[in-house]
């Protein structure tokens, strides 16, 4: 159901959702996960959010790829921005993993 909300267009409903939950629910790789739904969708404020409660802007999926990574190779500036003002470490793909921790490693 989480991975899901994303494609609820309704933004302030999706967010009402993610704070109905309990935090547990969002740890690991559902909450980042969420995190990389939000920003491939364009869900900054979404993704600013999850940021805030806890998930790592460097956290990685499929095959240790970060937001940021994935990000670069779609060539959008607006969400390469978003990601190193929040604190994205451009060589997080070569370096330590921060898959399965979604705790604020900045």
């Amino acid at each position: 159901m989480l991975e899901g909300i994303t494609s609820i267009s309704n933004n302030g409903f999706t967010k009402r959702v993610l704070i109905r939950l309990n935090p547990i629910r969002l740890k690991g790789d559902i909450g980042g996960k969420l995190f990389h739904r939000f920003i491939s969708n364009n869900l900054f404020n979404l993704g600013q959010f999850r940021l805030d409660n806890g998930v790592s802007v460097n956290y990685k999926i499929n095959f240790n790829q970060t937001a940021l990574f994935l990000t670069a190779r779609s060539d959008s500036t607006e969400k390469i921005k978003f990601l190193l003002d929040a604190g994205a470490d451009p060589v997080a793909y070569c370096s330590k993993s921060y898959s399965g921790d979604t705790s604020k490693t900045n």
